[in-house]
């Protein structure tokens, strides 16, 4: 699990493919994820895909290292999933009141 006190997740690589560019309204597609840990470190890789009107006509993945694994702790994850919130919707107050 993310080290809920100092969470570190670093963006490594993405890819992407295309069969063809002439694509109008493209949309993204999540097609699954796969996390593998070793130790304390763990890469997270997303897979994607890119579709026009329905027909896929592409592919990504990106990958993430995650540091400082710990073992899952239920209640540091509320924690963690609280206070994120709390943050963001302090930073949505203050965009709206800069609006």
């Amino acid at each position: 699990m993310i080290n809920c006190q100092r969470p570190l997740v670093i963006y490594e690589s993405m890819e992407v493919e295309f069969d063809r560019l002439d694509l109008s309204h493209p949309e993204v597609e999540f097609t699954g994820a796969t996390f593998d840990v070793d130790g304390k470190r763990g890469v997270v890789t997303l897979n994607f895909a890119f579709k026009e009107d329905g027909a896929v006509v592409g592919k990504g993945i990106k990958r993430m290292v995650a540091s400082g694994l710990k073992p899952y702790d239920n209640d540091a994850v509320d924690d963690l999933v609280a206070r994120f919130n709390e943050r963001k919707t302090q930073f949505l107050e203050l965009l709206n009141n800069a609006a």
